[in-house]
């Protein structure tokens, strides 16, 4: 399994597979929204091990209880994996998600076996199986806040060139009963990342999110960019959000209500991931967990209506 580098903080460098894809924002629990952490979906049906996305030595295992979920069953018990990195000052990652078959003082590469990915309480029906990732210094190991800023590959100045409509060419790849992928004919890159567009003000960037269900996400921009706090995002033609502060290359926007449909059914939302290869998916959230009368192959129509 080939790794690619990803992001950085400070001097832990972070690895996701080619063949998968990652969030930091696409998720309503505070690290994301605070731009402080990534989330690594493996995409591998051949396997569910878990790679690391690091390289350091394994100084601590805490076990807690996870919350239960009402859509499946998930483990009693889970790990929360802190591993070491040495550099100018030491630096602890931590690891969520994963059943680790690792033990305290192994030095791990990256992409070494970490243990299976599980699926846990604290995902939702539609969320699969991923790696949580976050760094921070010496301190409170456990707390969700406290970790650094992560800083994702965007790239060099290059100006996103995109003026097809994202919702032209829909054709379902894939139906299970937790949600329903679309191969999108128009997707854009960016530095390391693929993705689908969006506009802040005059600018076009990625779009990094659940809309409209996490109210929340982030768009990730070509370092020349002149987005200010307040501006407009937009999918298409819809109004989804408004800018809420900046971080480096990252516009971090507020949503406002919406209402989407594919085929005239109102569903959910939209998941929007960044990709590490040209693999034009987007993610339908259904209101529940349904198998949809839809088949792979079909062309569908998405629409989005702002209520503001």
């Amino acid at each position: 399994m080939k790794l690619l580098p990803i992001a950085e903080v400070k001097d832990v460098t972070v690895y996701a597979p080619e063949a998968g894809f990652v969030s930091f924002n696409n998720s309503p629990y505070y690290p994301h929204t605070s731009g402080t952490a990534v989330d690594i979906y493996i995409n591998s049906r051949s396997s569910d091990f878990a790679p690391s996305p690091i390289e350091g030595r394994v100084t601590k295992i805490y076990e807690f209880t996870p919350p239960k979920s009402k859509f499946f069953p998930v483990h009693e018990r889970e790990q929360l994996l802190i591993l070491e990195s040495r550099g100018d000052t030491p630096l602890y990652t931590r690891l969520l998600h994963v059943a680790p078959s690792v033990k305290v003082g192994d030095h791990i590469s990256v992409g070494d076996e970490l243990g299976l990915l599980i699926r846990s309480g604290f995902f939702n029906f539609w969320t699969d199986s991923h790696i949580h990732v976050d760094v921070r210094g010496d301190g409170n190991l456990i707390r969700a806040k406290g970790s650094l800023p992560i800083h994702p590959f965007l790239g060099g100045d290059e100006v996103p060139d995109f003026k097809s409509d994202v919702f032209e060419g829909l054709k379902v790849s894939s139906v299970t009963e937790d949600y329903v992928l679309l191969k999108a004919r128009n997707t854009l890159r960016l530095g390391r990342f693929w993705g689908v567009a969006c506009t802040v003000g005059n600018d076009t960037g990625l779009l990094d999110g659940g809309v409209p269900h996490y109210s929340c996400g982030g768009v990730y921009l070509p370092r020349s960019h002149s987005v200010k706090v307040g501006e407009k995002v937009r999918l298409g033609e819809t109004f989804i959000g408004r800018v809420e502060r900046l971080h480096g290359n990252v516009a971090y926007f507020r949503g406002v209500p919406l209402s989407v449909h594919v085929n005239q059914t109102r569903i959910r939302g939209l998941s929007l991931y960044l990709f590490l290869s040209d693999q034009k998916t987007i993610k339908l959230v259904l209101e529940e967990p349904m198998k949809m009368p839809l088949k792979r192959g079909e062309s569908v129509e998405l629409s989005l209506q702002s209520f503001m």
